[in-house]
């Protein structure tokens, strides 16, 4: 899913790919997140809360352009999101 500063919110609906496969796609990873998904995280534990995380989403999209984000591994509360640029073929 592509993500920019118009479509930030929709960080939520990134589908699943691995970093290897997106590598091969032409994209370079550029951050992964470690985020909660259950909407129940507080602001102390390592999983960035939906606010930190959208924080840390628009700060690296107003550092490197629109990325694609995409979820790289998921555990029943917390995911990693991948935000990956395009570089190549």
């Amino acid at each position: 899913m592509r993500i920019t500063k118009d479509n930030i919110n929709d960080v939520f609906k990134a589908k699943k790919a691995s970093v290897e496969t997106m590598e091969l796609k032409g994209f370079e990873l550029i951050k992964e997140l470690f985020a909660d998904n259950s909407g129940l995280g507080a602001s102390d534990e390592l999983a960035l809360t939906r606010n930190q995380f959208i924080k840390e989403v628009e700060q690296l999209v107003t550092e490197n352009g629109s990325l694609t984000a995409k979820i790289t591994s998921e555990g029943q509360f917390q995911v990693y999101v991948g935000l990956f640029k395009k570089t190549g073929q």
